[in-house]
């Protein structure tokens, strides 16, 4: 015997090349997934912040704040939605096609593309939310005249 170790030993070397990239893999999902939180979040509040004199105007004209956020969020829902929807259709469908052409490839079934979905979808929210809550606090001569 020239080479004596024991199997715990033998199999961590067996496997290291499996789980450095896996971790790879790993660690590049959880940056794309930092990327489009980010992307999502710069995106939606930038079209709640370019309606800020629309909110300043109703607010002027006696809207009530809680109304105006639930307008907001509404509008940007079915934009939320609709991203969410193609995103998800879009994932199960590469997912199918990779599934066939990679022969041996395990899928996870729906549960990381409903976490991802899940969690991009309440960025969207919070950005919608944010910018919002801000925007009707703000007395509307002070948005106007910024303009």
């Amino acid at each position: 015997l020239r080479r004596v170790q024991s199997l715990e030993a033998f199999l961590a070397d067996s496997v290291g090349p499996e789980r450095f990239r896996t971790l790879v893999l790993g660690m590049m999902a959880v940056l794309a997934l930092t990327l489009a939180s980010l992307g999502i979040y710069g995106t939606v509040h930038r079209s709640v912040v370019e309606r800020s004199s629309e909110f300043a105007i109703r607010m002027a004209l006696g809207g009530r704040a809680p109304r105006m956020i639930v307008d907001v969020l509404s509008s940007s829902m079915v934009d939320i939605a609709a991203g969410t929807v193609v995103g998800i259709v879009a994932g199960t469908a590469s997912t199918v096609v990779l599934a066939r052409a990679i022969d041996g490839l395990a899928t996870h079934g729906r549960s990381p593309l409903t976490g991802a979905a899940v969690l991009l979808t309440g960025v969207a929210v919070i950005a919608t939310l944010l910018p919002a809550m801000r925007v009707v606090r703000v007395q509307p001569v002070d948005v106007l005249r910024a303009r």
